[in-house]
């Protein structure tokens, strides 16, 4: 994931967050750095899917996982149908 800035890049090593400071012109990595720790079986539920971005003020945030089971569903049918009518419509 690239900082907002364009100036790291930021990804995971086993339980780290990880980041690279990028030199553009010419294009250039500096060494890798840790962190944080970013335990991957709290907060790695797909490892096809970046489940980390950063805010414009340079803040991380991340996808939070969670072991508890649900204990019911509810489907919704005809969700349109409330939606209009919620609204007025």
């Amino acid at each position: 994931m690239w900082a907002r800035d364009g100036r790291e890049l930021f990804y995971r090593e086993g339980e780290w967050m990880m980041a690279v400071s990028i030199t553009r012109d010419p294009f250039r990595p500096g060494p890798p750095r840790r962190l944080f720790e970013f335990p991957a079986g709290i907060y790695n539920m797909d490892q096809n899917f970046a489940d980390f971005d950063t805010a414009p003020d340079g803040r991380f945030l991340a996808v939070r996982g969670s072991a508890a089971t649900p204990d019911e569903i509810h489907f919704v049918l005809n969700w349109s149908e409330d939606l209009r009518h919620a609204l007025g419509r």
